[in-house]
């Protein structure tokens, strides 16, 4: 029996679109993570945050001192805070695009 690469490809490509079902994230077990969004923007946002995130609590944890965890209930009420302000992932996206259009104008084409 073969198996062809394009279906090996599209068969893992489906299988994790299964796991990660409504999520937006989706951590991988030794191919770091996949992000989705309703625009390109707002996927890079989230990729932005939770690598801003991962650092913060790996400076955290280098401490060695114990962690103070929020609540479930603070979490939940600072995600939907959050969620809420699409514009500045659009507004950060055109910024960082300014930017490489200044710098680095080739990665358009």
């Amino acid at each position: 029996m073969t198996i062809s690469t394009a279906s090996v490809a599209t068969d893992e490509g489906d299988r994790m679109a299964e796991v990660m079902g409504d999520k937006r994230i989706l951590f991988l077990g030794n191919h770091g993570v996949v992000v989705v969004g309703e625009t390109v923007a707002r996927a890079f946002d989230d990729f932005y945050y939770l690598e801003r995130a991962a650092q913060v609590q790996i400076l955290a944890m280098s401490t060695g001192r114990p962690l103070a965890i929020m609540s479930e209930e603070m979490a939940r009420l600072t995600y939907d805070q959050f969620s809420e302000f699409t514009a500045n992932a659009d507004l950060h996206f055109e910024a960082l695009k300014g930017m490489l259009d200044e710098e680095e104008a080739d990665y358009a084409s």
